[in-house]
């Protein structure tokens, strides 16, 4: 998948702005996809193990970010719409079930087109990737930690550029779809209010000129927008730093 790739690229690039360090931690990334019961996940379990996108993602973190243990990213047959970092396994775990309705209601069955499909798949690998990071790292965030993986994933979207900045049509399409990937009864966006227009600054942030529309179509306030390239600034040499004892290579 296109965002898995992009995400390889800025992951490579977030590794190479902070100082490579002699990392002690010698556990791996794995790419998984394990066989689903439910005959309408079949056929994507199969596509999704064929093309494997995930190891786009799993290479780079293991090339520049080792881990204390064996850590699985894996797309699963989870019995709910939800995506999750389960820290006792340890595993980053994006369910078919989430991912087969979005792709109904945010793919334009005519055009194809499939912006916001991407782009919240992107927002929610790169969200659940962040609180792996976070929590195999034991990074110090100063902030809750959902903002936390929120700034991982600005992070992520101003080092890869490209289509990784169609996460912010993501965003805004899950904040219409009342989704909430990491409580699925709540019937509540995860991403709303003062969260919201946390993530909707620091996008904004990364490329003003790409991401002008939100300003445009009143999704974020112009005078708080004028202060959003700083404040991403400021978050990602944080972010950086909290990194650099842990990139090798």
């Amino acid at each position: 998948m296109r965002t898995s790739l992009l995400a390889a690229g800025a992951l490579a690039a977030l590794a190479l702005a902070s100082s490579p360090a002699a990392a002690a931690a010698q556990g791996r990334w794995v790419a998984a996809y394990p066989a689903v019961r439910n005959p309408d996940y079949v056929g994507l379990q199969q596509n999704f193990a064929q093309q494997n996108p995930l190891r786009n993602m799993v290479d780079p973190l293991n090339e520049y970010f080792p881990v204390p243990t064996e850590v699985t990213v894996e797309m699963a047959e989870c019995g709910r719409a939800g995506a999750f970092y389960d820290h006792t396994r340890p595993a980053v775990q994006l369910c078919y079930e989430l991912f087969a309705r979005l792709a109904e209601a945010l793919i334009d069955k005519e055009s194809g087109d499939d912006e916001r499909f991407i782009g919240a798949f992107g927002l929610i690998l790169l969200h659940q990737v962040g609180h792996a990071f976070i929590d195999q790292m034991e990074l110090p965030v100063d902030v809750p930690i959902e903002e936390a993986a929120d700034q991982f994933v600005a992070v992520m979207v101003g080092n890869g550029g490209g289509e990784l900045q169609t996460v912010a049509s993501g965003v805004l399409a899950l904040n219409e779809m009342q989704t909430d990937w990491e409580n699925p009864a709540s019937g509540y966006p995860a991403l709303r209010g003062r969260r919201l227009q946390n993530l909707l600054c620091l996008l904004y942030g990364t490329d003003p000129g790409a991401h002008q529309w939100l300003v445009e179509d009143g999704h974020l306030p112009a005078a708080r927008a004028a202060g959003c390239p700083a404040h991403y600034q400021e978050v990602s040499a944080g972010w950086e730093n909290m990194l650099e004892e842990h990139v090798q290579g």
